[in-house]
């Protein structure tokens, strides 16, 4: 119960941040942020946060990793992902990305979850670490791409399931051959960028449907686009590629 209690000071430090220093600052359980649009007032922000926290009998940790600003020119981690502020001839930009370190421990893990797996001798443990650090990259994309990915190694995390599953040979290539497919994810880790500024960008609405048995019996896939002016645009195919499991 720690935890959802000290939430509740997190969210008080926000608001008095807000309410009383005019300060933008997220707090994440006991991690702050300060947000300023300003690299000369960041240094004075900074200060008026620590002093609150001080009368508000809160401790704040002066280790250097501790206290980092992305005025600097260098990337800041916060919760795990780097966030560094620059500045374009189109305007500023936040870039958001996985830290290089985690992806090498990702890429070691998957070496070793592959040498497991052609011994067979997968451990739980692995399977977990192996999903965490592949999760949290693929949920850390913009799109969340390669997280569909991801799917045939949960079931193996399941401890009614694992010992069955470990048993099975095409279980085992199924894993393996998820494994190639997320290592795509790791050889190009884009991060997202962000505009900092107000724009106005035209909304787009997609709807879309398939079906197993359409036209002649065949797969099919729909979908309709509007735009905010009222055009629409749809689309229909039954060409669907009948794809075929590999024992």
């Amino acid at each position: 119960h720690s935890v959802p209690s000290f939430c509740r000071v997190s969210e008080s430090v926000m608001w008095f941040s807000r309410a009383l220093l005019l300060l933008v600052v997220t707090v994440y359980i006991d991690d702050s942020t300060i947000f300023s649009t300003s690299d000369k007032e960041v240094d004075e922000e900074v200060k008026l946060f620590d002093e609150m926290c001080e009368g508000l009998g809160l401790c704040v940790s002066m280790k250097t990793e501790s206290n980092m600003s992305s005025s600097d020119g260098e990337p800041i981690r916060i919760l795990g992902m780097n966030f560094l502020a620059r500045r374009q001839k189109s305007g500023d930009e936040l870039v958001i990305s996985v830290p290089e370190d985690k992806l090498e421990k990702a890429k070691l893990r998957i070496k070793e979850l592959e040498l497991q797996i052609d011994n067979k001798a997968i451990t739980p443990k692995l399977i977990a670490g192996v999903i965490g650090d592949l999760n949290y990259i693929a949920v850390s994309k913009a799109d969340r791409a390669g997280a569909q990915l991801l799917k045939p190694l949960y079931p193996f995390a399941q401890e009614e399931l694992f010992g069955f599953l470990v048993k099975s040979k095409w279980r085992r290539r199924a894993l393996k051959r998820a494994l190639k497919a997320v290592q795509e994810l790791l050889r190009n880790p884009r991060p997202i960028i962000r505009s900092v500024g107000f724009a106005r960008k035209e909304r787009m609405i997609l709807y879309t449907d398939a079906s197993g048995d359409g036209q002649d019996g065949r797969p099919g896939l729909g979908a309709f686009l509007f735009a905010e002016s009222g055009k629409s645009w749809h689309v229909r195919t039954n060409n669907v590629p009948l794809g075929k499991r590999i024992e």
